[in-house]
């Protein structure tokens, strides 16, 4: 007896048989429900299925592989993407978030034929900045990067007012602002002022410009010396220092102004011929100073002289009453020293500039020696003894007269210079033994 052949399904793994139904045998072959797995769709004819000729599986096809499409979804950068579009095998990477956008990128396959999915970026936010100088009162502001826009912005006071303006931020963080600078003031010129030394701020929100100092010849005057800022780019301004006019000062006997020749305005201020009194010096030259303020100037270098004791030789000062002081100088009991003598009354003058003062009056003692030889020319001879003082010659005969040849030699006696005479003048000598003959008796 004929039976009826049937075909078995086939194993493909492109197709969903879980929704199908069929009829497989031969003569009344029909399938219908079978779909194409995920990755895959029908192509152009959609799926078709052909019964077996003899007991086989029965072929089915129509099922291709979906092919996905690069999307172009705002906020995603593909430029250095790399894809594989076919759904069974997609990959997409290298995507990231555009300009404007932050996240992470998600790729994911199409469903159908067409764009693959991209999710992960979201508009960047910019946040408004703490920028010091802008006033954002009045401002309106889209903040999303994509769509940003920020008007009403302002500068503060202080501040340049050119137009300021908001650069949208690249991620999210503070948006840029830009256009107000802090007026800057600058050192001014004015006469009679000192800026060397200042320091501060000069910028106008902070300005605190310190150290400003009267010039040479200006004084302070009021509250002194002071800076105040600029409204507009240029010098600050200064108040404070008047020009100094000096007086002579008074209430100082111990200077000489007689021949002084004075200038008296700061600027020019010059004094000269300014001297000691009598009874004070300068080790130099006194000194005039200007005054700081408008009022009398300054002396200095002049002091009291006070002498003191010298130490000059032939002098003796242990009885000495003295009074330095140039103006009252006085001394008294000064004697000559041993071995020195009067001419005058021993003085002494003050001295001119402190140091000691001068003494005169005493002079060395000087010591004169005379030596007597007396010779006779006779048969006696003579001997004598000479006595030497200052000053004084004594010629003493000590014994009588003895006869001897008229030629002799002068006997040389202790203390005398030991000078040896020779007699050739025979008058002489009877006139010099007659002498001692009447001495004698």
């Amino acid at each position: 007896r004929c039976t009826v052949m049937s075909c078995t399904r086939p194993v493909a793994d492109l197709y969903d048989f879980r929704s199908a139904t069929e009829n497989l045998q031969i003569p009344f072959f029909q399938v219908r429900g079978v779909t194409c797995v995920a990755g895959y769709a029908p192509g152009d004819g959609g799926i078709q299925t052909t019964a077996c000729t003899e007991p086989n599986p029965y072929t089915i096809t129509g099922c291709v592989p979906i092919i996905c499409t690069r999307p172009t979804t705002e906020g995603y950068d593909f430029s250095s993407v790399a894809e594989t579009l076919d759904v069974p095998n997609f990959a997409a990477t290298g995507i990231v978030c555009g300009a404007g956008f932050t996240g992470t990128v998600t790729a994911a396959a199409c469903s159908s034929a067409g764009p693959y999915v991209v999710t992960g970026c979201s508009p960047s936010v910019c946040t408004r900045p703490a920028a010091a100088g802008y006033d954002f009162s009045a401002v309106t502001e889209d903040l999303q990067v994509p769509t940003f826009a920020v008007s009403g912005l302002a500068c503060l006071s202080g501040y340049t007012t050119n137009s300021p303006a908001a650069a949208v931020c690249e991620v999210t963080s503070a948006y840029k602002v830009s256009g107000c600078d802090p007026i800057m003031c600058t050192h001014p010129t004015t006469t009679g002022y000192d800026f060397s030394s200042v320091t501060g701020s000069l910028a106008l929100p902070t300005f605190a410009a310190t150290g400003v100092a009267c010039a040479a010849g200006y004084g302070a005057s009021g509250a002194g010396p002071t800076a105040t800022s600029c409204t507009a780019a240029g010098p600050y301004s200064v108040t404070g220092c008047e020009i100094v006019v000096c007086t002579r000062p008074t209430g100082v006997p111990i200077y000489d102004f007689t021949g002084v020749t004075e200038v008296l305005e700061g600027p020019t201020f010059q004094v000269t011929g300014l001297a000691c009194a009598r009874g004070y010096a300068a080790a130099d030259q006194p000194v005039a100073t200007m005054c700081t303020t408008s009022g009398p100037y300054t002396v200095s270098g002049c002091e009291l002289i006070r002498c003191t004791r010298p130490t000059t030789e032939g002098y003796d000062f242990s009885g000495a009453t003295e009074a330095l002081e140039a103006l009252t100088f006085e001394v008294s009991g000064i004697e000559c020293a041993a071995g020195y003598e009067a001419t005058a009354t021993p003085s002494a003058v003050s001295c001119a500039s402190p140091g000691p003062y001068s003494v005169s009056g005493c002079v060395a003692t000087t010591t004169t020696t005379t030596t007597t030889t007396t010779t006779t020319t006779t048969t006696e001879v003579v001997t004598t003894e000479v006595t030497t003082v200052a000053t004084t010659t004594v010629a003493v005969v000590t014994d009588p007269p003895t006869t001897t040849d008229v030629n002799t030699t002068a006997a040389e006696e202790e203390g005398s210079e030991g000078a040896t005479v020779q007699s050739d003048a025979p008058r002489a000598a009877l006139g010099v033994v007659a002498m001692a003959a009447l001495f004698w008796h």
